[in-house]
C-alpha cells in the first residue's frame, strides 16, 4: 500500500522484463493509424490533441503478451472471468525530455449528460473504476517522469514536514534543475508537485494499481494524477496502462444507456426481449486446424479477443442475430462467421 487517499498500491511480481520489451517492440512496429505510436490524444471518443498532454501513445489490443497482461489485470482485480467489454486496449506510452501529462482523472466525465452512454456509476452506469500502470524503463531519481497524485501526500513524510506548492517551486528554481523549462509554465509547476506530493518513480517491470471510483460507485476525485515531465535527454520513459471498467463499456453489448436517450433504444430493446433472451455461448479453438493457428475473434468488426491456437475458451452473453467472426491476424481476412439464431441454437462452437 502506497496510499489510502487516494488508494494506490504497488503490485509485486506482476510482469517481467521480457514481457515489457515485447509490448514496446510491438508498439514500435505497429503501422495502423488507430493503434500506432503518435501524439497522445484525450477524450473518450475520437482523436483530440491536448496541449497539456505532450506524450506519445499507441494501443495493443490483440498481441499475445498484451492479452495475457490484460487477463492478469482483471484476475488481480478479482474478476472470475475475463470480458473484453470490461477493458480498454493496453495503452502504450512514451515520454521523451519535457513531455508530460497534466493531472487528470481516468474516470470519464459527461458534465452535460450529452453522451449516449450512461457514465454515472453511482446509479446504473459504467465507467473506468481502476487503472493498472506498467513501467517499462528505468529512470534515475533526477530524471523525472514520475506518476504524481496531486491530491495525495508521501506516506513517509510527517504532516508537519509537508512542503507546499510555492515552497517546492521556489526550491526547484533555486536548484537550477529545470532552467531549460520556461518559468511559470504548467510543466515547471508540475515538476514542483512531483517533488512534493505523492509520486511513484518509474522502474522497469514495476506495476501500480489505483482506483478511480469509490466502492459505492461515486467518482474518486483524490485519484487525480499526471505524468511528470521527463528531465533527461538520455533516458526515455516507457509505460503502459489498462483501464478496467465496472461493467460493459461504450458500444458493447449490455452497456447502459443514458436515461435521457432511453426512448431512442426502446424499439431495439423490445426486439431483444421478444427473443428467447440472452444466451451464454462459448467459442473454442481446438488447435487442430492449422488454418486457425493465428487468428482473432470479433463481434462483427469489433475486436473481442485472441482466438489463436492455445488461447482460452471465450464465453459471451449474446442474443439471436448477433454475428461473431474469426479473422486471420496477418491480413484481417474473415475465415469464419457464426450468427446466433433460434433455428440452429447452440451453446458451444469450435474450430
Amino acid at each position: 500500500m502506497l496510499s489510502l487517499v487516494p488508494r494506490v498500491f504497488d503490485v509485486l511480481n506482476f510482469f517481467d522484463v521480457n514481457e515489457s520489451r515485447e509490448i514496446v517492440d510491438r508498439a514500435l512496429k505497429e503501422t495502423s493509424e488507430s493503434h500506432k505510436m503518435k501524439r497522445s490524444s484525450t477524450g473518450a471518443t475520437g482523436y483530440s490533441v491536448n496541449s497539456q498532454r505532450t506524450s506519445e501513445n499507441g494501443f495493443d489490443t490483440s498481441g499475445k503478451v498484451a492479452m495475457a497482461v490484460k487477463r492478469r489485470c482483471m484476475t488481480t482485480l478479482g474478476f472470475d472471468e475475463y470480458h473484453e467489454s470490461f477493458t480498454d486496449g493496453l495503452q502504450v506510452l512514451r515520454y521523451n525530455k519535457t513531455t508530460a501529462y497534466i493531472p487528470h482523472l481516468d474516470w470519464i466525465d459527461d458534465p452535460g449528460l450529452r453522451e449516449n452512454h450512461d457514465y454515472i456509476t453511482s446509479k446504473k452506469g459504467t465507467n473506468r473504476f481502476a487503472t493498472i500502470l506498467l513501467y517499462m524503463s528505468d529512470l534515475d531519481p533526477s530524471d523525472g517522469g514520475e506518476t504524481v497524485f496531486a491530491e495525495g501526500w508521501p506516506a513517509d513524510v510527517p504532516v508537519g514536514e509537508r512542503v507546499g506548492k510555492e515552497e517546492a517551486l521556489r526550491s526547484l528554481r533555486e536548484s537550477g534543475e529545470v532552467d531549460f523549462l520556461e518559468r511559470g509554465t504548467w510543466q515547471e509547476k508540475m515538476v514542483a508537485d512531483c517533488r512534493s506530493r505523492l509520486s511513484v518513480k518509474p522502474r522497469m517491470a514495476r506495476a501500480v494499481l489505483f482506483y478511480s471510483q469509490h466502492p459505492n460507485g461515486e467518482e474518486d476525485h483524490a485519484s487525480l494524477h499526471g505524468g511528470c515531465p521527463v528531465l533527461s535527454s538520455v533516458n526515455t520513459k516507457w509505460a503502459a496502462n489498462l483501464w478496467a471498467w465496472n461493467g460493459p463499456r461504450v458500444d458493447y453489448a449490455g452497456a447502459p444507456i443514458n436515461p435521457k436517450f432511453a426512448h431512442k433504444h426502446k424499439n431495439k430493446e423490445k426486439i431483444l426481449t421478444q427473443a428467447d433472451g440472452s444466451q451464454r455461448v462459448t467459442f473454442q479453438n481446438t488447435g487442430v486446424d492449422p488454418a486457425y493457428a493465428d487468428v482473432d475473434f470479433y463481434y462483427i468488426n469489433e475486436f473481442w479477443a485472441d482466438f489463436s491456437h492455445g488461447s482460452p475458451e471465450i464465453a459471451v452473453n449474446t442474443y439471436d442475430g448477433h454475428e461473431w467472426n474469426v479473422k486471420r491476424r496477418s491480413d484481417g481476412k474473415r475465415l469464419l462467421t457464426w450468427v446466433i439464431g433460434r433455428g440452429d441454437r447452440k451453446y458451444h462452437y469450435e474450430v
